[in-house]
């Protein structure tokens, strides 16, 4: 048995897999906005740019806290 996680950037699906089937597990979800970054490299940008990244890694823990818990619990 293995937890696997269907990850982006704004969260993840969980999904328990046996040899024999495979069967959801739960969902994370974090932050949806900011979280495209601009195509601009300008320094006015600076700002929104650091608070999309802040925002990666809030959903990054919120994913890591979630599979945390559910490999917890099989």
């Amino acid at each position: 048995m293995c937890l696997v996680a269907y990850i982006d950037r704004l969260g993840a699906d969980l999904e328990v897999r046996t040899p024999i089937a495979a069967r959801p597990a739960g969902h994370a979800e974090g932050w949806d906005w900011p979280v495209h970054q601009t195509g601009r490299d300008d320094w006015s940008e600076w700002h929104f740019q650091r608070s999309i990244e802040n925002t990666w890694e809030h959903n990054a823990g919120e994913i890591a806290a979630a599979i945390q818990r559910r490999k917890a619990d099989l």
